[in-house]
């Protein structure tokens, strides 16, 4: 099996950038984070994202979805942050890649949620499809891994670095390591299923 154009569900997001183009580094990036779990309601899997804060801040709201399909998750001081649970009504049936966004004042932070199917969340295939990829966006190759091999992959933006490469052959974590290292981010790993990926600071 190789890689190919998956049928990935988007919802709509902010506008990518000029391939292979990145904003510069903002040294004051937003004192506050997110990163993704499972979690088990009422017997059945659902992902959970977990709100960080280095300093307190007075309002913190979490959206879900862009444009036309984005809505308020969660708003409340960010010491109160629970973990805040994503199921169907958030997700859908998957495969798909959803906008998150951290918003306080004139501060935000952005991530991407990759999902499998929802019918296999908490599972993963043993290998990731090898195969190679020329001239695609991160988020691409990003949302095709979680799709063909049902981990879950929170990464903060922006994701439109265009990368090419072989997928090394071996487990799920191996393939995203490999492009996440190639993209320069940092990854998290959370469960064996779950990946947070981050910009270094």
């Amino acid at each position: 099996m190789r890689f190919r154009e998956g049928k990935v569900r988007r919802q709509a997001g902010p506008a990518l950038e000029a391939a292979g183009a990145l904003e510069t580094e903002d040294l004051h990036a937003p004192p506050f984070s997110a990163k993704a779990s499972l979690l088990r309601e009422q017997g059945q899997p659902a992902i959970a994202l977990e709100l960080g804060a280095e300093t307190p801040t007075r309002e913190l709201s979490v959206y879900v979805g862009g444009n036309e399909t984005r809505r308020l998750l969660w708003q409340g001081p960010s010491e109160a942050a629970a973990r805040l649970a994503l199921g169907r009504e958030q997700i859908g049936p998957g495969p798909a890649a959803i906008p998150i966004a951290l918003q306080s004042d004139a501060q935000t932070r952005n991530y991407v949620l990759f999902v499998p199917t929802l019918a296999r969340l908490g599972e993963a295939a043993p290998t990731a499809p090898c195969g190679c990829y020329r001239n695609r966006p991160l988020s691409d190759i990003l949302a095709e891994i979680s799709a063909l091999t049902g981990i879950v992959v929170l990464a903060e933006e922006p994701l439109s670095q265009v990368l090419q490469g072989e997928i090394p052959s071996g487990p799920p974590q191996a393939a995203l390591q490999h492009a996440a290292q190639k993209a320069g981010l940092e990854v998290e790993e959370t469960e064996g299923v779950v990946f947070n990926l981050r910009h270094p600071r």
